[in-house]
């Protein structure tokens, strides 16, 4: 089977980092090789949801007037949910690929953490102690600015006895290889849309072969 592309339209280097790590396992899991790239015209990094939301109208806007110029197997648009919540922030990427239906031919599978994406690597512990030799503590939820980048940044060096340069992002890898994602779609209700939709398309993809 032929290498399947994925577009990414992501807020900041933290999604593209653990949104191109998860889909890496995935696609391991599943034996379907993947071309992960990204979408918009601006580059990975966007700058906020206001910019991923444009990119992204730019994008299906192209189709329409253009055709598809750039074929992907499925796009990936990531959002914090921030203090809006979950089910707002999926509702503004649906109303815009709904209003793309006609000419939109790509899957969009859409993540949303909430509140921010950072947390997506503080939910297993078990998984976090594997990947770097100690466990980080349950991260309750709470809508606060830079929170869950400062818990995970105090994580690694409680871990490491050392400041990571990227923030502790440079342990994606080892932390998302470890961790029970069977048990985090059960028990998070943001991470579980994104990863049962991921899932549902490499089983499709795998049919194929």
């Amino acid at each position: 089977m032929p290498r399947k592309a994925i577009g990414l339209f992501v807020e900041d280097s933290a999604h593209d980092t653990i949104i191109r790590e998860i889909v890496k396992r995935v696609s391991r899991e599943h034996g379907v090789d993947v071309r992960i790239e990204s979408a918009g015209m601006t580059g990975n990094v966007l700058h906020g949801h206001g910019n991923v939301l444009k990119e992204f109208r730019q994008y299906v806007g192209s189709l329409k007037s253009y055709g598809q110029k750039k074929h992907y197997d499925l796009l990936i648009v990531a959002l914090d949910a921030n203090c809006h919540g979950f089910n707002e922030r999926f509702k503004e990427i649906r109303e815009v690929s709904d209003a793309a239906a006609g000419y939109l031919n790509v899957e969009i599978v859409c993540a949303v953490p909430d509140p921010h994406i950072e947390r997506w690597l503080l939910l297993d512990a078990e998984a976090f102690k594997q990947a770097l030799g100690r466990g980080c503590e349950a991260t309750t939820y709470k809508c606060e600015r830079g929170r869950y980048k400062k818990l995970l940044r105090m994580a690694v060096f409680d871990a490491l006895k050392m400041w990571p340069p990227l923030g502790g992002l440079e342990y994606s890898p080892k932390i998302i290889g470890a961790q029970n994602f069977e048990r985090l779609r059960t028990e998070h209700k943001d991470f579980a849309e994104f990863i049962n939709a991921l899932y549902g398309k490499f089983r499709e993809w795998m049919a194929e072969q």
